[in-house]
C-alpha cells in the first residue's frame, strides 16, 4: 500500500522518487492523492521541509523474454537536470563562461550558453557540488535541492531560509542563512528593493511584491 512521506531539508521531488523506486517524480508528483500538494507547490522543482508527500505502490514492469536463455537487462543511471544561470554584480549574463564542475569524483568542464546558462547531468542522489568559473576567478559551493520557498502557502508567512538563499545567490550578501530575519538580511532585503525593485524608500520588509520579485529575479 502507498504511504505518506515528510519532505526533509535537502529533498527534490527525483531524489525522493529515486529513494523508493521510481524512474521518474512525475509519478509520485502528479498522483490524484498529491493534488492538494500541487496546489500548494506548483513549481515542482521548490519543496518545503515538512511537506507530505503521496508515495503510490510500484509497478512492477514485465519484459518478455524466452525460457531457458540467459537475458541481460540494462538499467540507464537515474540523472538530475543541473541548471544554473550566472550573471555578475548588474544583473548581465555571463555568456560563454568558462567553467569547471566538479562533484563527486566527477569533473566536467564547458562554456555558458550565449543567456549565462550552465546545463549539466549530474546522478540524482548528488547533493554537493563545486562550481568555479575560469575568467572570474570565483568559486561557489552548489547544494543542489536545497532550495527553499519564499512564502508558506499554508501560513502565508515569509521563509526566511528561501528569502536569504535567494539573496545570496543574487548578489545580495545577508551572511549566514539561518532562517532569522536580523539586520543584515533585512538590509540586504532594502539594497534589492531599492536596486532590482526601484522603490525609492525600500524598508527591508519580505512582503508580498518582495517575494515575488525575489522568485522572478531567481527564476524560482
Amino acid at each position: 500500500m502507498g504511504f505518506q512521506y515528510t519532505v526533509k531539508r535537502g529533498d527534490h521531488l527525483a531524489k525522493i522518487a529515486a529513494q523508493f523506486g521510481f524512474r521518474k517524480w512525475e509519478t509520485i508528483y502528479q498522483h490524484g492523492k498529491n493534488a492538494d500538494f500541487r496546489a500548494k507547490r506548483t513549481n515542482p522543482n521548490v519543496i518545503f521541509a515538512g511537506d507530505q508527500i503521496y508515495i503510490p505502490d510500484k509497478d512492477p514492469k514485465k519484459e518478455p523474454g524466452a525460457t531457458g536463455k540467459r537475458h541481460t537487462f540494462q538499467l540507464v543511471p537515474r540523472t538530475l537536470d543541473l541548471k544554473v544561470q550566472i550573471k555578475d554584480h548588474h544583473g548581465h549574463a555571463l555568456a560563454k563562461e568558462p567553467y569547471i564542475l566538479k562533484f563527486g569524483n566527477e569533473t566536467r568542464e564547458g562554456d555558458t550558453s550565449p543567456a549565462g546558462w550552465l546545463h549539466e547531468k549530474i546522478p540524482v542522489t548528488m547533493e554537493k557540488a563545486t562550481l568555479y568559473l575560469k575568467r572570474q576567478k570565483i568559486r561557489w559551493n552548489l547544494h543542489v535541492g536545497h532550495l527553499d520557498p519564499v512564502m508558506d502557502e499554508d501560513t502565508q508567512d515569509p521563509v526566511v531560509y528561501g528569502v536569504q538563499q535567494r539573496l545570496n545567490n543574487l548578489g545580495f550578501d545577508c551572511g549566514k542563512e539561518d532562517g532569522v530575519m536580523g539586520p543584515k538580511t533585512e538590509w540586504a532585503l532594502k539594497m534589492f528593493q531599492y536596486r532590482i525593485m526601484k522603490r525609492p524608500d525600500p524598508d527591508g520588509q519580505p512582503d508580498t511584491d518582495t517575494l515575488e520579485a525575489l522568485k522572478s529575479g531567481h527564476v524560482s
